[in-house]
């Protein structure tokens, strides 16, 4: 196998897995929502309620992938 027929097949495959990866965590965000969608909230305080504590799993799940991120550059 060429060298170039490699690079091809390692972009390939690493293309295939951030798409995969992506996949995974729309999904992941999406049942989150859909939890608070199928919840029936008793007016628009217990939806923001809901909606805020996604946004806060959301956010503390950046700070680990940056503190993870981090942690690879050095």
């Amino acid at each position: 196998m060429s060298q170039e027929a490699l690079l091809k097949a390692i972009k390939t495959k690493y293309e295939a897995k951030m798409l995969q990866e992506e996949h995974d965590s729309l999904m992941h965000w999406r049942a989150q929502l859909d939890k608070i969608l199928k919840s029936k909230p008793e007016g628009i305080a217990s939806i923001l309620i809901q909606v805020k504590n996604v946004s806060e799993m959301m956010g503390n799940r950046m700070q680990i992938l940056k503190k993870e991120l981090r942690e690879k550059d050095s």
